[in-house]
């Protein structure tokens, strides 16, 4: 456990060579990075912390923006005596991963944004996220079944269905205000499209052809517009258990493995 303004953060520490900081999204944990571990950790350093309010790290304040969880990644860092490292973040840990990017720019040496994007929540969004949040309040199990649910291809909720039912007893055992905590971080975060853009380090996005959270044509634009490198997948946005191989594949691209 790293501490961070008195709040125990978790981090998995496994592998040798260069830093490589893995964050996971909103209502996961840094277990769903398991699975990718043997393929990074004989030619990095793979850092998977749990966020705020999630996993084992536990949550304190009504609101966590994508700021606060990056502080607190710069605080792990800190304290493994790491300088700089790469990132690859899924979904809300892409947004945590351009925060810090705005916030530390010396630090990150490449980006991945897994099934994530620059842009901002739109007014419908927003609106979503408000409705979410109330239902949250009321009914955190019904949410959490729905929300994960749907972040899956319609075939995808069929064939990884154990998988699914996995994440939703994961997700159901976090505390409703770190639900809403999150929540109400995604949506405040601002565009980050121009920080992306600048940043002339390597840089790639993975997205889903069906995702329901990231529109391909955006997330498009966004690619040609910064002039990163797209991999685009089938299914939904959960590309790295609905295309497992395929992000794979894209990894070792990424990080040169061979």
């Amino acid at each position: 456990m790293i501490e961070f303004n008195g709040i125990p953060i978790n981090v998995e520490d496994q592998g040798s060579g260069e830093p490589l900081v893995l964050l996971h999204g909103f209502l996961e944990n840094n277990t769903i990075w398991d699975r990718f571990v043997p393929l990074l950790k004989d030619k990095y350093r793979v850092i998977r912390p749990d966020l705020f309010g999630h996993g084992k790290t536990p949550s304190a304040q009504e609101v966590y923006s994508m700021r606060d969880f990056a502080d607190s990644i710069a605080a792990v860092l800190d304290a493994l005596h790491i300088k700089t490292a790469t990132f690859i973040g899924h979904s809300m840990g892409g947004y945590v991963t351009l925060a810090f990017l705005e916030n530390y720019p010396h630090r990150i040496d490449a980006l991945m944004l897994l099934n994530s994007t620059s842009k901002p929540d739109s007014e419908d969004w927003v609106k979503e996220r408000n409705r979410a949040i109330e239902i949250v309040k009321k009914r955190k199990k019904d949410y959490v079944r729905s929300s994960i649910s749907n972040l899956f291809a319609e075939a995808s909720r069929t064939k990884y269905k154990d998988i699914l039912d996995h994440h939703i007893s994961m997700a159901a055992a976090q505390e409703s205000q770190a639900i809403i905590a999150s929540l109400k971080g995604m949506r405040e975060r601002k565009e980050r499209t121009e920080i992306l853009k600048a940043f002339t380090g390597k840089k790639s996005i993975v997205t889903g052809e069906k995702d329901p959270i990231i529109p391909l044509a955006e997330i498009s634009e966004v690619a040609e517009y910064t002039y990163s490198k797209i991999y685009v997948l089938p299914d939904g946005h959960m590309s790295y258990i609905e295309q497992q191989k395929k992000v794979e594949e894209a990894f070792k691209e990424f990080l040169s493995l061979s």
